[in-house]
């Protein structure tokens, strides 16, 4: 029996993200968020941390930026989808490249933003605050499209305390790159 190579493990557990088995799709999410971080900053304080969930194939795993953005899409698409992993989905998809994540993640939050629970929120507040931290070079373009700063003060205004500090950390470190009218309001 062929042993199966890295891309066919990676499309494999792509599917099982969204199999009927909910501790198979927290798992597969988990370890697409690790090879998504894999890709982007390996963990420094967790060495181990690959080597332990990772099998030999999806350690081999060299994607190309073509399929990260994918996985992003994708990912973002399952937050919309799949309510109960929305959080999980989310997770895994600020493990990338902001490069790759933030217009996927954007879209998500203009069209479907208030439907996200509690804990996506967190993990979405969380992503564009990586995303200011790594911005890609059309960030100020794609908040002037798809500004996030009514949701962050929607979800701040109806979160608990960890939330809400969440969301205006990343309001504060989206400022320098709004449009002018939106910073002052978002300050």
């Amino acid at each position: 029996m062929p042993k199966p190579n890295p891309l066919e493990t990676w499309e494999n557990l792509l599917r099982d993200a969204v199999t009927s088995d909910e501790d198979e799709r927290e798992n597969a999410l988990f370890m697409i968020g690790l090879i998504l971080e894999r890709h982007n900053k390996p963990n420094p304080d967790a060495p181990d941390l690959y080597e332990t969930h990772l099998s030999r194939e999806l350690l081999r795993l060299m994607l190309p930026d073509v399929r990260l953005k994918a996985a992003a899409v994708y990912l973002a698409k399952l937050a919309e989808t799949q309510p109960d992993n929305d959080a999980s989905a989310l997770y895994a998809l600020h493990r990338a490249k902001p490069v790759f994540y933030i217009e996927p993640l954007l879209t998500l939050l203009a069209e479907h933003g208030k439907k996200l629970s509690a804990e996506a929120a967190f993990e979405a507040a969380q992503a564009l605050i990586t995303a200011a931290k790594q911005p890609p070079t059309n960030l100020r373009e794609l908040l002037a499209a798809q500004n996030p700063s009514d949701l962050l003060d929607y979800w701040a205004e109806n979160g608990d305390i960890e939330l809400a500090d969440k969301c205006d950390r990343a309001l504060e470190k989206l400022v320098p790159y709004l449009p002018a009218d939106d910073a002052d309001k978002a300050q």
